[in-house]
């Protein structure tokens, strides 16, 4: 069973990123799905989608990071397209990455 749940979860995103892009909601039949596998942190994960609490941070060279406590909240925003976007010079992304604070430069 453990192995299975990785690609079911995978799959549900899958589903959802279509689903979002055809229609820009998701269709109750995936948020069931959602609650079923991931059970409370579901419900978590779409309030922070809702209130955009989740930002991607990217750099010139193409890497990216989120800024979010929550897995499943950056794997649907990402599938979803609705994190908040900031951009960051290489410098700062290495400082990110590092742990570390990054300046204001």
């Amino acid at each position: 069973m453990s192995s299975v749940l990785p690609f079911v979860a995978e799959q549900l995103l899958k589903d959802i990123e279509k689903s979002y892009k055809e229609g820009s909601q998701l269709p109750d039949d995936l948020l069931i799905a959602l609650q079923c596998i991931f059970g409370s942190c579901a419900l978590q994960a779409l309030d922070l989608v809702d209130h955009r609490s989740v930002t991607c941070v990217s750099s010139p060279s193409g890497r990216r990071v989120f800024r979010c406590k929550h897995l499943l909240a950056a794997y649907l925003c990402q599938a979803m397209g609705q994190s908040q976007q900031e951009q960051v010079s290489d410098q700062d992304m290495s400082r990110i990455l590092a742990g570390q604070a990054a300046s204001d430069s």
